[in-house]
């Protein structure tokens, strides 16, 4: 196509030359509206394409179809721009172009850029933001932190001044380059919890309950510390036992099924709360400095008496026990139990396989052990337990089972005295009845083995043999 000279425009309209029924025409934008310029029939391609090159210099010198770019505004810093991002204002102004939408991890977001980009290029005007200056941001996290945290802060800046192009237009370009993203680590051992810990976990009182509220919901249902952080009481369905979580990393809604003893947990939590309003949030009183939930777990895990060595081990190759290795600790158990993977992903909000497969070697070390995933967690949290009651199975007594040192538990104690009552003296595989050609006796018993049932072929007749008819059966 046209060629750039000195007295031409920065930016030259841009056109395509088409075919239709034997003859030519230029498809260019002016204006902001396509149009089609003939070039005439009975001439080759390259006959028309230099006809389109001159209608274009020709357009270019007249200044027609040439859209110069908005100059970009000065006097915003980087701090000013990134808060506004974060914070939703950039929205509210904008709308949704280039990708714009509410941040689920604003939080999150905005503690990494306090941390990390203020410090270096807060107070810089965003157009004068250079290469080097993403440099010393990306210098500043330490080389021990886990190459994720320098994969999320370039992820932060990229995302950041690629919306500095458009739509703040504060900047002709973006900053952060392909050279800035740092290179894939080694892989990692990542841990999860076993069923047994977690029952530690929910069990000790040295924590706070509001904490292990929380543990419970985050391995029982599978969702991110964001969206259980903004689940409010309205959210939380106990009549269904159904769950929806409005808040989400990927902006999906999700609504799913929980399990009954957690319901039962829940139920018990809204009353210790005091009956709260549905708009009130059903995580509370954590008692947790933000962002520090993963040190704060580990804490918990050393009270509660876990002592297993990888979930605290420092190792390269090792990933500590995290907040987020709950949530994989629910996908571990989910694929033990043989869940199907739309099972797993309704409640994870996983849109991708391979994130899931990740889990599958320790879903297979599970199965190895024989350890079965998902107790019972209705009496975990002694705070919450559902108050023992008197049953058929007798009283209960203070050292949790009955006077007859039977099971604990009304339904336990029931059955037990059902299964007493259908227990008999007779030795095992030997059973009582009355015989029906007794009728001296009456109510006698008379003890029998049990046969199997099956089928017997009538013996084979023989030559010369009597009929069977002529055998009178006998009793006895």
């Amino acid at each position: 196509m046209a060629t750039k000279t000195k007295d031409q425009p920065v930016k030259l309209p841009r056109g395509n030359v088409e075919e239709r029924g034997g003859s030519w025409s230029l498809r260019v934008r002016l204006g902001g509206e396509r149009k089609r310029i003939p070039l005439g029939s009975g001439m080759s391609e390259a006959k028309a394409r230099e006809k389109a090159d001159a209608w274009l210099e020709r357009m270019a010198r007249e200044g027609y179809g040439v859209d110069a770019p908005p100059a970009p505004r000065e006097g915003v810093t980087v701090r000013e721009h990134f808060d506004a991002w974060i914070s939703g204002a950039l929205l509210r102004e904008h709308g949704p172009v280039n990708g714009l939408r509410e941040k689920a991890s604003a939080d999150v977001d905005g503690w990494r850029a306090a941390k990390y980009i203020y410090p270096a290029i807060g107070d810089k005007l965003v157009h004068e933001v250079t290469e080097q200056d993403i440099d010393r941001v990306m210098a500043r996290v330490p080389r021990e932190r886990r190459e994720k945290t320098h994969l999320q802060l370039y992820s932060l800046l990229r995302r950041g001044f690629d919306l500095a192009v458009m739509p703040a237009r504060l900047r002709k370009d973006n900053p952060v380059t392909r050279y800035h993203r740092p290179p894939k680590g080694t892989a990692k051992l990542f841990a999860y919890l076993l069923p047994s810990e977690v029952l530690a976990l929910l069990a000790c009182v040295e924590i706070a309950i509001g904490r292990r509220v929380l543990y419970a919901l985050a391995v029982y249902t599978g969702l991110r510390k964001s969206s259980l952080m903004a689940l409010k009481w309205k959210d939380v369905d106990i009549t269904n036992a159904m769950l929806a979580a409005l808040i989400t990393k990927n902006g999906v809604p999700q609504l799913f099924e929980i399990p009954a003893d957690l319901v039962s947990v829940l139920r018990a939590w809204r009353a210790r709360c005091g009956d709260p309003a549905d708009d009130e949030r059903v995580v509370q009183d954590v008692e947790c400095v933000e962002t520090r939930e993963a040190e704060q777990l580990r804490e918990d895990l050393r009270a509660a008496g876990v002592t297993r060595a990888v979930l605290f081990s420092k190792e390269k190759n090792v990933a500590q026990v995290r907040f987020h290795d709950l949530r994989a600790s629910f996908v571990t158990w989910a694929k033990r139990a043989g869940k199907s993977e739309g099972w797993i992903s309704d409640r994870t909000g996983h849109l991708d396989r391979a994130q899931l497969d990740r889990y599958t070697r320790a879903a297979r070390t599970l199965a190895d052990l024989r350890i079965v995933p998902f107790p019972d967690i209705t009496g975990a949290i002694p705070e919450l337990a559902p108050a023992p009651a008197d049953g058929p199975g007798g009283p209960l007594t203070e050292g949790g089972g009955t006077p007859e040192g039977g099971p604990t538990g009304r339904t336990h104690g029931h059955l037990a005295a059902a299964i007493g009552g259908l227990r008999s003296s007779k030795k095992p595989g030997k059973c009582s009845t009355s015989h029906p050609h007794n009728p001296d006796t009456g109510s006698s018993e008379r003890s029998f083995e049990p046969r199997r049932l099956h089928r017997r072929r009538p013996p084979r007749r023989r030559r010369g043999a009597r009929s069977l008819d002529a055998f009178q059966p006998v009793h006895g």
